[in-house]
């Protein structure tokens, strides 16, 4: 008896809408992960589509959806959307880099083929100049996250949006869907919601037996997908329906992104915060516009030190032993504020200022007009540093299709780097590089594969105090010898 008591009391009553309640479900998918070709795979099985946000910027690289894929998600009738170009976190961007992001998103989707009028903001994270600028990019909706009744969070919240929402560019959700919802939690959601009748809107990520706690199983998803769609009878007047077919309306063309800065001249430094000296935020470990980036199965740390070359702060980054990969600081991957535009088939000298217990070299990285970044060279390495080193490298002609750049040295071994005072320098037309040790005006020019210049405490000054000394004996030589002359 207790045991039947209970199971009552865990669905809502009148599990069967009314008829004059219409709820429409949306399930909908961010970021636009290779696994959710599997989500796309259930719901043609059941005639159902869903919402697929996308990062045009990652299209293609692993784990992620191929433009094939997307094509193939269009061509069984479901809508691509768009989620900024790189994934960005939107209010903690100027008004043009985040302009960029969303209206640069939209076009290249549109560019591809898609018809797209959706939009969802990546962390969910927005302020109302963000809106605003969604709208401006021709979104008709843009999507936050949470704000309605959760399986555990949000008791009190409302449990659907309305339609129309009250706020077309921050319409409500639950909370994400992750390992931590049951098919209990999803079917009693959706039957809460019965009860008011509006908009219920899904948002899931990976599609995957724990890979991820960001994900379903596509066991449970297809259970889901199959018990939602006994629940699209007449009766219950519950549907599944894409956002875009939940706020129609006619798709406005595509809006040009705003310009980035133009290539620097040359002989000009690129970089923005190059000494480092500007803090990325209260209590940041990384510079303003530069962030960690890595490799492999390591966690390296990052710090500000006052150990610097020049200025007050310098960046220190700490590799753990027993582990592999790399880590390095580069300018950040984005569409115009901090990674520097270049000109293609440029050459570009690249020098940085370190100290290091181990062999360093510079990682390159360049973006194409599509917002896509990707892997391109990397320098010689270079030696051990007791001292402020500096270290300087030649560029391999830019590539064509390259109109931005991003460089950091990079340490893929046990031990300390600390890096201060970066430059990336248009170096075209090239001049000839030194092959031997260059001259002391050209001591700030030089190619790193010849040779190194190192102010170390063993190294440079004492070779300084070396040659001093000996002067001094030559001069005290000639005069003694002049004197012995004069007698």
């Amino acid at each position: 008896m207790c045991l039947a008591t209970t199971l009552l009391l865990s669905f809502p009553r009148n599990a069967e809408a009314s008829a004059a309640r219409r709820l429409t479900v949306s399930l909908t998918f961010d970021d636009g992960f290779a696994s959710q070709l599997v989500a796309g795979r259930i719901l043609d099985r059941y005639d159902m589509r869903g919402t697929f946000y996308i990062n045009s910027g990652l299209v293609g690289l692993p784990g992620y959806l191929a433009l094939e894929d997307l094509d193939s998600l269009k061509a069984a009738g479901h809508e691509i959307g768009g989620h900024t170009v790189t994934h960005a976190d939107l209010p903690t961007l100027s008004a043009t880099e985040a302009n960029r992001q969303i209206c640069q998103d939209r076009q290249t989707l549109m560019s591809w083929g898609f018809d797209v009028s959706s939009f969802a903001y990546p962390y969910s994270a927005f302020k109302p100049s963000v809106e605003r600028i969604a709208q401006q990019c021709g979104y008709r909706t843009a999507r936050a996250v949470g704000s309605l009744k959760s399986p555990h969070s949000c008791a009190d919240c409302p449990v659907t949006e309305s339609v129309p929402p009250a706020d077309l560019y921050a319409t409500r959700t639950p909370d994400d869907i992750d390992t931590s919802w049951s098919l209990a939690d999803l079917r009693n959601t959706v039957m809460r919601a019965e009860e008011s009748g509006g908009w219920l809107t899904f948002n899931l990520h990976h599609i995957c037996d724990g890979c991820s706690p960001a994900s379903i199983r596509p066991a449970e998803f297809e259970q889901f997908t199959a018990w939602l769609k006994r629940r699209s009878s007449t009766s219950a007047r519950t549907t599944v329906r894409t956002v875009q077919q939940v706020i129609t309306g006619a798709t406005k063309p595509a809006v040009a992104a705003t310009p980035p800065p133009p290539p620097r001249s040359p002989g000009k430094n690129s970089l923005r915060n190059h000494s480092l000296e500007v803090a990325g935020g209260t209590g940041s470990a990384l510079p303003h516009c530069w962030s960690a980036a890595s490799s492999g199965s390591h966690e390296p740390k990052h710090s500000r030190t006052t150990d610097a070359h020049t200025g007050t702060f310098a960046a220190k980054i700490t590799m753990p032993r027993g582990t592999d990969g790399d880590a390095k600081l580069i300018p950040t991957l984005d569409l115009g504020d901090c990674a520097p535009s270049v000109t293609s088939d440029h050459i570009y000298e690249v020098s940085a200022w370190y100290r290091s217990n181990t062999e360093v070299y510079f990682t390159l990285y360049q973006r194409d007009a599509a917002g896509q970044w990707a892997y391109w060279t990397q320098s010689p390495a270079m030696t051990a540093a007791k001292g402020w080193t500096k270290a300087t490298w030649i560029t391999p002609p830019v590539s064509s299709d390259a109109v931005a750049m991003s460089v950091g040295l990079t340490i893929d071994s046990p031990g300390t780097l600390t890096v201060d005072d970066l430059s990336f320098v248009d170096e075209t037309p090239a001049a000839a590089r030194p092959t031997t040790p260059p001259a002391a005006e050209d001591a700030d020019r030089i190619d790193y594969a010849a040779y190194t210049e190192d102010q170390s405490a063993d190294g440079g000054w004492l070779g300084i105090v070396c040659i001093t000394i000996a002067l001094l004996a030559l001069v005290a030589g000639l005069l003694d010898s002049y004197r012995t002359k004069a007698h």
